[in-house]
């Protein structure tokens, strides 16, 4: 439900009650997302909104469900079960293959918590605090903010002064130059949400917005996998939502501005889409002749993919679970080698919590399949339902390789959240409706 128009004597009350819940909900996307994690004096950040939502869960969502009479949505039970099993689950495991102190997995695995983000987000809804308009709008504004913010860093600081802050903020640095690294979670939802809209719509302004924010995910913010997960995303819901007449028609039109918008790459920074380029190359010859090549990270997670496979094997089902860094020195003490399941996408998530843990985290998707059908029914669309569902698929894809939808599952499953709450409303409208007739 929307927030009602107001007289104009109340005016000036209800702009700070608006811009109140922009700023709230800005800062929640950014907690919940982890989006500055690494950024300098951001360190403690992360462990201060896991505090927070395990207090939230405490106390007003379990006073919200007592007045409820214990009422959960399934969705509610599985975000439950994944923020309080998936640590138990890693603490028994790590114990078991490694002799890890119990304690140790469970507290590695204390962001799993943050996945309270979604449960927060449909209590806030549910309670008018905020509004799904609010969230469009934040959405957007965290989009151009976050665009306008890494370029500004790119032009006027040296990454390599910030070497120090290797492996989160900054990367390279050994066979490559020191880059910025940057969350670009915001910037690939306004892709979205420009490019639907642009082809719901025919506009070319849209389509131009959308075309910036792209040629910063392929310039600057944004890894071959990123890319062609953002890619192969988008051209599902075209083909899904273009008659065949629309596609022939469309299908050129993409191929020239993809084209113009690579020229343009090519002659601001021609070394830039060589190494593009080469990349690709590299990573296509370790995945499909598992050997190895000039690129230094597609070789170093052959390494880490044969180092996981043993323990897959032996271990398939509940996997190994989380090393702590302060047992032993972490992965690199107990394995002996350079390894961390983050950099193996979906083979570390099996490594990790097997076959089991790997299913649990993927029904978030059947849950966001389920909840864009019943959408469907109600022939609701909008902007921000048409870049959920992009965002939600492009994360899909993207995991395969990162295995966000585990490490970062917060981040989907607040989105997923997002189309919980609308189609409980649209139940509910439709029920008042049928029962008022």
């Amino acid at each position: 439900m929307e927030p009602h128009h107001v007289h104009k004597s109340s005016y000036n009350r209800t702009i700070p009650k608006r811009y109140l819940r922009y700023t709230s909900l800005a800062l929640f996307f950014i907690l919940a997302f982890r989006i500055f994690q690494y950024f300098p004096g951001m360190q403690k950040a992360n462990e201060i909104w896991i505090i927070i939502i395990s207090l939230f869960l405490a106390m007003p969502y379990f006073s919200w469900k007592v007045r409820l009479v214990w009422r959960f949505s399934l969705f509610e039970i599985y975000t439950l079960f994944i923020i309080f099993f998936i640590p138990v689950l890693s603490g028994l495991t790590a114990w078991r293959e490694f002799g890890q102190p119990v304690i140790y997995g469970f507290l590695t695995e204390r962001n799993m918590i943050i996945g309270g983000s979604a449960l927060a987000l449909i209590y806030s809804l549910r309670r008018g605090l905020v509004y799904i308009s609010d969230i469009e709008k934040v959405l957007k504004i965290l989009a151009w903010s976050t665009f306008v913010l890494y370029i500004f860093i790119d032009v006027l600081f040296d990454p390599a002064q910030f070497s120090h802050y290797h492996g989160g903020f900054v990367g390279g640095g050994i066979f490559e130059d020191f880059t910025f690294k940057f969350d670009t979670l915001f910037i690939i939802f306004g892709f979205f949400y420009y490019i639907f809209q642009g082809f719901r719509r025919k506009s070319l302004k849209l389509y131009f917005f959308s075309f910036v924010l792209l040629a910063y995910l392929v310039i600057g913010g944004g890894g071959r996998s990123l890319l062609l997960s953002v890619l192969l995303a988008y051209a599902f819901f075209i083909y899904r939502w273009s008659s065949f007449t629309r596609l022939v028609v469309l299908l050129p039109k993409i191929v020239i501005s993809g084209l113009i918008m690579l020229l343009l790459v090519y002659l601001i920074n021609p070394e830039y889409i060589f190494n593009l380029i080469s990349k690709f190359l590299d990573a296509f010859t370790v995945v499909f002749t598992g050997q190895r090549s000039g690129d230094v990270s597609a070789n170093a997670r052959l390494v880490e993919t044969a180092i996981a496979i043993p323990y897959i094997l032996k271990h398939w089902l509940l996997g190994n679970g989380s090393i702590s860094n302060q047992w032993h020195g972490g992965y690199e003490g107990v394995m002996g080698a350079y390894f961390f399941p983050s950099d193996i996408g979906i083979i570390g998530v099996i490594y990790l919590y097997g076959f089991l843990g790997m299913t649990l985290f993927s029904i978030q998707f059947l849950f966001a399949y389920r909840f864009s059908k019943q959408i469907a029914k109600y022939k609701l669309q909008s902007p921000l339902i048409d870049a959920t569902k992009g965002f939600l698929f492009f994360y899909a894809i993207h995991s395969l390789v990162t295995g966000k939808f585990v490490h970062y599952s917060a981040v989907s499953m607040t989105f997923v959240s997002i189309l919980a709450f609308i189609t409980s409303m649209l139940k509910m409208q439709n029920l008042t409706n049928n029962t008022s007739k």
